[in-house]
């Protein structure tokens, strides 16, 4: 079964913590707000226990409002339904994600760890937010999967 979730909302990286001048971590206010109001949109769309297992993400879009600065191709094909990927910052596999990940913790999934592979892409398009898809998975990889993979790659 592949589970749904829909969070509007502007995509932002996230630092691991600060410090204090006396070296004591926190997160800023931001940050923690940000996460529970993801924590609280997954929430009211997962409606299951935790998945404990292995889970991959089928996909993992953050979405982006378009630029005042793109062509009128690009915001054509925003405007009828398409995306632009975006190349820039912020890095998508680890500052966009990190927030995120952590703010399902205990929702949608026991602990982010269980985290095998996935799809995640960052693009401009007309409603911002993060669309994420998965599912669990298998412990064990069939063989026929990994040739079909490696005929793929060659």
């Amino acid at each position: 079964m592949i589970y749904k979730l829909k969070i509007p909302c502007i995509p932002k990286a996230v630092q691991s913590f600060k410090y204090t001048k006396l070296g004591h971590k926190y997160q800023p206010d931001e940050v923690e707000n940000r996460k529970a109001y993801i924590t609280m949109m997954a929430a009211q769309q997962f409606k299951h226990a935790p998945l404990d297992g292995c889970i991959e993400i089928v996909y993992f879009y953050h979405v982006f409002s378009p630029l005042k600065s793109m062509t009128k191709a690009e915001k054509l094909h925003i405007a009828n339904g398409g995306f632009i990927y975006k190349n820039t910052k912020p890095d998508v596999m680890d500052n966009l994600n990190k927030g995120v990940m952590d703010a399902l913790n205990g929702i949608c999934w026991v602990d982010d760890k269980m985290i095998c592979g996935g799809k995640v892409t960052k693009v401009y398009g007309l409603n911002p937010g993060l669309y994420i898809a998965f599912r669990l998975i298998d412990k064990i990889i069939p063989l026929e999967k990994l040739k079909q993979e490696a005929v793929k790659e060659s």
